[in-house]
């Protein structure tokens, strides 16, 4: 963050505490440089003086002191396409909605030749839920910057704008689109879109061999395949997938997806538990877990044991209460836990129909007909 920060500001209007802001901030001392800033702040400060100290209450996500500051970069220094970038963003943090996009819109006729406010628009178009024109700006940017990430992303936005057809013949315009793996994974993700399945999975198999050593292809070939309820096509990718990258946690979590799909609960509880070793606090790792709780055979401790861990270091999550409520064998148990889970979440709906489930087994009419109506 504090290179990021530094890229932005380092050009500019000077003076003795703008330099000592961002000196504080090239070493990552953000709060001493919004200190010196806000102390020294007078009205006959450098605009990029007032810009720098909004930056810094942006990176706190305080977007109610950045908005003045801002408001009043606008009208200093109109043609300033970082304060307009900055607006939209805090405007829109404000719910401030109209105003937001008027400064995304001025920022658009700024953006010329910056290919940092092409990614910068991207991300807030995609945020407003605008993906044509989050996709317009993305696309652009991978254009120049044909990296994976980049391109992944246009496909993402591209494909939630319904523009599919767009993407495959963006794609296919690229230099040695036929050859390199990312613009093969950019035809594989339109093609997908258009519902053309066959030629999805060769274009995936092609970004395969022509670079093997990225763990996405995998994922993407092997996410295509179970999407067709194909999961024995799906197990030898990522199997092959697995021998690379024994660590990567949604490649793990698709083979116990898989491996549940063939009837092999087993090894699919295997899978998910190292999903979980690799990434053992993130939420993702746990997904679809439910489907094999009910039979853990011989992996109910360690199972148990992770999930206990997660509660421990997550207990503002839901999921992991809700998974250790499915897994307890004492209805009063599980009922405890359960009752975590909605606590943490109230609007988590699972956890209420499984209370439902508890209380309609234990006779418990009036809370059978509470539980089921918050489900409902």
């Amino acid at each position: 963050m504090a290179a990021v920060l530094w890229a932005h500001l380092v050009f500019g209007q000077g003076g003795m505490a703008l330099d000592a802001a961002r000196r504080h901030i090239a070493e990552g001392r953000f709060e001493e440089a919004r200190a010196v800033l806000e102390k020294s702040l007078s009205s006959s400060s450098p605009a990029d003086h007032r810009y720098t100290l909004a930056v810094l209450y942006l990176r706190e996500e305080n977007y109610a002191k950045a908005a003045p500051h801002l408001e009043r970069l606008t009208a200093e220094t109109p043609r300033d396409l970082r304060v307009w970038l900055a607006m939209a963003r805090v405007q829109w943090r404000l719910d401030r909605k109209d105003r937001a996009l008027a400064a995304a819109a001025r920022a658009e006729e700024l953006a010329g030749q910056v290919p940092g406010a092409w990614g910068t628009l991207a991300l807030f178009y995609a945020d407003a839920g605008d993906w044509r024109r989050a996709a317009h700006w993305q696309r652009q940017l991978a254009a120049v910057q044909p990296d994976l990430q980049q391109i992944a992303r246009a496909a993402e936005y591209s494909l939630r704008a319904g523009e599919a057809a767009l993407l495959l013949d963006w794609a296919r315009k690229q230099p040695e689109s036929e050859a390199n793996p990312v613009w093969l994974y950019a035809q594989a993700e339109a093609q997908r879109g258009l519902g053309e399945s066959l030629k999805a999975l060769e274009a995936y198999r092609k970004a395969i061999s022509a670079n093997p050593q990225e763990p996405l292809y995998y994922r993407a070939i092997a996410g295509l395949l179970l999407d067709h309820r194909n999961p024995e096509a799906a197990i030898p990718f990522l199997e092959q997938g697995k021998t690379r990258f024994p660590r990567d946690p949604a490649l793990l979590r698709q083979l116990g997806l898989a491996r549940f799909g063939t009837g092999d609960k087993p090894g699919a509880l295997q899978a998910f538990l190292e999903a979980i070793d690799a990434a053992p606090d993130s939420e993702a790792s746990y997904a679809g877990l439910e489907q094999l709780i009910s039979e853990p055979g011989a992996l109910r401790q360690e199972l148990e044991a992770r999930l206990k861990r997660f509660t421990g270091s997550r207990p503002e999550s839901p999921l992991g209460w809700y998974l250790l409520g499915l897994l307890s064998q004492d209805a009063e148990g599980k009922a405890v836990l359960l009752e975590r889970a909605v606590d943490a979440e109230p609007s988590f709906w699972p956890a209420y129909l499984e209370l439902h489930r508890v209380a309609a087994a234990a006779g418990d009419l009036k809370k059978t007909r509470d539980y089921l109506n918050k489900v409902l």
